[in-house]
């Protein structure tokens, strides 16, 4: 499912959060949020912890928040500065 962005409203409804973004009208799920859910917690954590050290072939529901194929430190590291974030839409 994606979520139509036009400054801080999206599908009509006001985004909660200043820890949402937009990316080129469409918006961009938490860094973290491995379950695309709305928060980083700890089932996200649990996804990247399970699949933390792949070098290749990672998804984002594995943990891979910047695209690169893998799951490292720089992962850990965006969920870490996001947990505990909420952004409802």
């Amino acid at each position: 499912m994606e979520f139509y962005c036009n400054n801080s409203v999206v599908m009509n409804k006001t985004v909660s959060c200043s820890s949402c973004s937009c990316n080129n009208g469409v918006l961009d799920y938490l860094k973290g949020d491995t379950d695309k859910d709305g928060d980083v917690d700890l089932v996200d954590l649990g996804a990247l912890a399970g699949h933390y050290g792949m070098t290749s072939g990672a998804t984002w529901a594995m943990g891979d928040t910047d695209g690169d194929g893998d799951v490292d430190l720089g992962d850990l590291g965006a969920l870490a500065g996001n947990y505990g974030r909420v952004c409802i839409f």
